[in-house]
């Protein structure tokens, strides 16, 4: 599937091992963007993506991805199951210290954010997003020519 173009204006920083996020949160940007949880350190590859998401409320990514960095998460109580996805992973799966977090940031309106994280999953084909999977983008994800 050739890259859409539009996927060449998200920047992803460094990605950081779970282990390294969860033994020092500072280290989380609280900027608006998006957020890749994957089980390698290199860029990002279709069908190797275990979760997207976007955020835009206070407290930026930070605050967001805290729901799923609980330092134990056999004792989480939250209902997002994103986080529920990646809390079995991490529990059955793969080590803190062998998942990788890295993000983009973005400012922009929630619709734009949220339309971009949309058309993210699809194209990378993510493990644990489910809701937005089947839902319409208003971003080329595949190449219609294929």
């Amino acid at each position: 599937m050739p890259r859409p173009d539009w996927l060449d204006q998200i920047e992803w920083l460094k990605p950081h091992r779970l282990s390294e996020l969860n033994a020092d949160r500072q280290l989380i940007t609280h900027h608006p963007g998006f957020y890749a949880f994957t089980e390698t350190p290199g860029p990002l590859q279709v069908g190797q993506v275990l979760y997207i998401g976007e955020t835009g409320r206070k407290g930026g990514i930070r605050e967001r991805v805290g729901v799923y960095l609980h330092r134990n998460p056999e004792k989480s109580t939250t209902r997002h199951s994103g986080a529920i996805w990646m809390h079995n992973h991490r529990l059955y799966e793969k080590s803190d210290q062998t998942l990788w977090l890295r993000w983009s940031l973005w400012e922009g309106s929630t619709s734009d954010r949220q339309a971009i994280e949309t058309a993210l999953m699809q194209y990378y084909q993510c493990w644990y997003n489910k809701r937005q999977m089947g839902s319409d983008s208003d971003f080329q994800v595949i190449d219609s020519a294929d």
